[in-house]
């Protein structure tokens, strides 16, 4: 789609500026419409509701799905487009950003994500509630990044996290940033941060089983065979070995071994 950043129809704050178009923030917008704040009905979830299935029908085809999202914002251009006042809500930009990581598109999902933050800190300014991102929609920006080998962008939005949400990351979020690392080859980034994420409280679940798998991986592709085994003996002293994702952890670690010749371990 021949989507980019356009100015603000009334005015050229930057504030008014994202891959979508106006905010509506600017004063012709609030003076226009400050009499509408009050009528936004049971009608605009509904509409969100709509769109929503209309853009996860469309998940595997991501250009088709970003104009569809494009379409339903600018479709009230001259009030205000702030996401949950007029059909889109924090779901809507998810799904598209979700489409995209899919198709290996990791440069619009973060975009999406930028463009969702603005128009959050844009109705926090005007003293408006508005939609912010979820944590949903962090980890499927860090999820884009995984998919397309980008562990600088995973991590930069991993901190985000940290910063913007108040739950902070979850297991998902290591989860897709361990892969990242994974790919880069950075064992030791994927081994601290999977220490981090054993701290939060659910090692003995089935996700902390999952995450061994891209840790592990990480040390198989830099030839960390004494790092792999010592995750494997650890996977199975928390009891780990018939979870899911436990078979592919230690297939990580034989190989691990392998390539580094150390058969007899």
């Amino acid at each position: 789609p021949t989507l980019s950043p356009t100015r603000c129809c009334h005015s050229l704050a930057p504030l008014n500026q994202t891959m979508f178009g106006c905010l509506g923030w600017c004063q012709p917008c609030l003076a226009t419409r400050s009499g509408q704040w009050r009528r936004v009905s049971v009608g605009a979830r509904n509409q969100a509701q709509t769109i929503n299935l209309e853009l996860k029908s469309l998940s595997g085809h991501w250009e088709q799905a970003l104009a569809r999202l494009a379409r339903a914002i600018k479709q009230n251009q001259t009030g205000p487009a702030v996401p949950g006042l007029f059909g889109v809500d924090a779901a809507s930009f998810n799904t598209v950003a979700n489409a995209c990581a899919r198709a290996s598109k990791w440069t619009w999902a973060c975009q999406l994500l930028q463009d969702l933050k603005t128009r959050g800190e844009a109705a926090m300014a005007s003293g408006l509630q508005g939609v912010s991102p979820t944590l949903i929609s962090y980890n499927t920006v860090v999820k884009a990044c995984e998919r397309s080998a980008k562990w600088e962008a995973a991590l930069a939005t991993f901190e985000d996290i940290k910063g913007d949400t108040s739950r902070g990351p979850d297991f998902i979020s290591y989860v897709s940033l361990c892969g990242a690392f994974a790919s880069a080859s950075l064992w030791e980034a994927a081994v601290r941060h999977f220490g981090e994420a054993m701290d939060l409280g659910s090692s003995r679940s089935e996700a902390g089983a999952v995450l061994f798998v891209p840790t592990m991986r990480a040390c198989e592709r830099a030839w960390q065979w004494r790092a792999a085994l010592k995750l494997h003996e650890e996977l199975l002293g928390k009891g780990f070995a018939n979870l899911r994702g436990a078979v592919e952890a230690a297939s990580s670690a034989i190989s691990c071994c392998a390539k580094a010749t150390e058969w007899q371990e």
